[in-house]
């Protein structure tokens, strides 16, 4: 019988951990910043990463396929085999990234391009226990500009993620993560300082699934704390950043029932609550309370094709009469389809509500819609394709946006310790808000030691 069960993000089959991500690998620990490489998926999650997988082999529907290190999908023999702890393995590894940027600072006129050197370190420790499971991922970063060094930051960010199996059939699972980061330049909530905009972040999430012949029961809850510094203007003063401070609350419940191998029907019902830390956020309390209803079909046929379909209705409430409460249809489909067994195919739709902080808008309504091929070219050659399109509706403002990314990679392990990443990326962005339109094209070269 298929293993399916409600899990962290959305109900799914069992074959894979819940990773904290905090921000897109390209190899290692390459750039991750807007301004470093245009490779941030509208529609894939942002909370997650994931551990070694081959192109050979279909991705967890929850894992986020652009967030894998590149390197962890050639072939075994091209994997570093770590460093034997005992219980654990680490794997260690570095890289040196160059970027150029034509548009670092995704405006729409007045562009200005740089080059970047990114140096990243990366250690994953990842247990190997006969049951149960503990991961704990750390990442560090520096970005140099060549001409424009007020952008200089330094990121880090770190996961640890549990499992404790009860017995066969039932497990809980614990996820902690952290960063102290900066926003993308591009952001429609982006502050548009002399500087990105410092950000740190921090939350934890638990969870447990039971499954009970062909009935699969999850639950869920979870806290994340945002923050967000002020950054200095050319033109005056500070700009206030600390008023978006907030800490969001989710629950979720899910179940499915396989009626036939293969096939299961799900139900999903989800909560979530936004406290700001201050009342008057550019002018509005923008706390609110939400919740989402989701039904669909779950498949896994031979692993050729795995995925869900959800359709249903949310509704976020604000506390301001000022702010309109946006509600009405969702949608999530995210499937992985195996052609070849050197072929991964994933495509995805999802529309969902989330916050924003734009004078007016009591939030952002996004649908969108992605892509992503990966084919294994040799055994150490790794290419892959994506693209995505996205729409932003600003209830309130009567705003909206458009944006449209896509890239190509490729990567070569020239040994198991050593492998080369190129990147090409191009974003446009379309907007009614004047300034929120860009252009932007990257173009990245990842050397990685990995141990």
């Amino acid at each position: 019988m298929t293993n399916w069960h409600a899990g962290f993000g959305g109900l799914r089959l069992a074959s894979g951990p819940w990773i904290g991500a905090l921000g897109l690998v390209i190899a290692g620990s390459a750039p991750v910043l807007a301004q470093t490489a245009v490779t941030t998926s509208p529609t894939a999650p942002t909370e997650r990463s994931t551990g070694a997988a081959r192109a050979t082999e279909p991705l967890d529907v929850d894992q986020n396929p652009l967030e894998q290190n590149t390197g962890d999908l050639v072939a075994e023999s091209y994997q570093p085999k770590g460093l034997d702890l005992g219980s654990f393995l680490l794997l260690p590894s570095v890289s040196l990234g160059e970027t150029y940027n034509s548009n670092i600072y995704a405006t729409p006129d007045d562009e200005k391009s740089d080059f970047l050197t990114t140096l990243g370190a990366k250690f994953d420790l990842r247990s190997r226990f006969t049951e149960h499971e503990l991961n704990t991922v750390i990442e560090a970063e520096h970005v140099w500009f060549s001409q424009y060094d007020e952008n200089d930051v330094t990121n880090f960010r770190g996961s640890t993620n549990g499992r404790y199996d009860i017995n066969r059939d039932t497990q809980v699972k614990l996820g902690i993560r952290g960063s102290l980061d900066h926003e993308e330049r591009g952001s429609s909530d982006a502050a548009q300082g002399e500087k990105p905009t410092p950000t740190h972040t921090v939350g934890a999430l638990l969870g447990g699934e039971t499954h009970l012949g062909a009935y699969t029961i999850g639950v869920e809850a979870g806290a994340t704390r945002y923050g967000f510094s002020n950054v200095s203007t050319s033109l005056g003063p500070d700009i206030d950043n600390e008023s978006r401070n907030r800490t969001e609350y989710t629950g979720a419940v899910r179940g499915a029932y396989e009626f036939v191998p293969g096939y299961a029907a799900i139900l999903s019902g989800t909560a979530n609550k936004r406290a700001y830390d201050s009342d008057n956020t550019f002018g509005e309390n923008r706390n609110s309370a939400g919740y989402s209803v989701e039904t669909g079909i779950g498949v896994d046929i031979s692993k050729v094709l795995r995925g869900d379909f959800l359709a249903g209705y949310f509704e976020q409430d604000y506390e301001s009469g000022a702010l309109d409460d946006p509600s009405g249809p969702m949608i999530k489909a995210v499937f992985n389809w195996t052609p070849t067994k050197l072929t991964l195919v994933v495509p995805a739709i999802e529309r969902s509500v989330v916050d924003s902080t734009l004078a007016g808008a009591s939030g952002m309504v996004r649908t969108s819609y992605s892509l992503l091929v990966r084919h294994e070219y040799a055994r150490n050659v790794i290419l892959r394709g994506y693209a995505a399109y996205s729409h932003d509706d600003y209830p309130g403002i009567e705003e909206s946006s458009d944006t449209f990314l896509v890239n190509g990679q490729a990567t070569y392990a020239f040994m198991p310790e050593l492998d080369l990443t190129g990147l090409v990326g191009y974003t446009t962005k379309d907007s009614t808000i004047s300034s929120l339109p860009y252009d932007q094209l990257v173009t990245t070269l990842t050397l990685s030691l990995r141990f």
